[in-house]
C-alpha cells in the first residue's frame, strides 16, 4: 500500500511472549526481509532482547536498517546499540517514573540527544508520571518529553518540535 510508512511492531520478547526464541527469531527475520523488500522502516519490540534482536536484523541487513526502538527500557549500551544499527530510540512513560530499575533509561537518554529520539505513550499502557494507575492517553506524551527536556536541559517545546522531526524523517512523512 503506498500509504503505508512503517512496518510493526515486531521483534523478540523474552520476557512475556509465549512463542519460543526460535520462532520469534525467524518470524522477525521474515518481517525484517519484507520490511526490506517494501524500502519500509520498522517499529521493533525488543523486551530484554537488544543482542537478539541485532542478531537478527545483522542477518537480514547486515548493515543495519532504519525504524524505531520501541517503547524502549534499556541502558546506554543498549541505547547506542540501536542508534549504531541505524534506529531511532522510542521513549515511553517509563522515563518519567520515579522507581530506581527506571534510572537507567533515563542514563540512556543521556547519550542520545533529541535527533536520536521520538516520544510515544504506547496508550494504553506504561502511563507516565503523574498518572501511573490509569489508562494511559495520548495526551500524556507531554509528561514523558517534560522528563527527556529535563534530562537534555532544553525546554520540552524543543523535545517536541526535534522529535518530531526525527519521527518525520524516519517515515518519510
Amino acid at each position: 500500500e503506498p500509504e503505508m510508512v512503517l512496518f510493526g511492531e515486531m521483534g523478540i520478547d523474552t520476557v512475556k511472549a509465549p512463542d519460543p526464541i526460535d520462532v520469534q527469531e525467524r518470524a522477525f527475520a521474515q518481517q525484517l526481509e519484507l520490511a526490506g523488500e517494501l524500502d519500509l522502516p520498522v517499529c521493533v519490540h525488543s523486551r530484554d532482547a537488544f543482542k537478539l534482536c541485532e542478531k537478527v536484523i545483522r542477518s537480514v541487513h547486515p548493515n543495519g536498517w532504519k525504524g524505531f526502538a520501541h517503547c524502549f527500557s534499556d541502558g546506554p549500551e543498549e541505547a547506542l546499540g540501536w542508534k549504531e544499527l541505524g534506529f531511532k530510540i522510542s521513549f515511553a512513560g517509563q522515563v518519567t517514573f520515579k522507581n530506581k530499575s527506571c534510572d537507567v533509561i533515563r542514563e540512556a537518554a543521556k547519550v542520545l540527544t533529541p535527533d536520536d529520539v521520538v516520544v510515544e505513550t504506547d496508550a494504553p499502557f506504561i502511563t507516565p508520571a503523574p498518572h501511573r494507575g490509569k489508562r494511559n492517553e495520548p495526551g500524556f506524551v507531554r509528561h514523558t518529553a517534560e522528563k527527556l527536556a529535563e534530562v537534555w536541559g532544553i525546554s520540552h517545546e524543543e523535545v517536541f518540535a526535534r522529535t518530531t522531526a526525527t519521527a518525520r524523517a524516519v517515515l518519510g512523512i
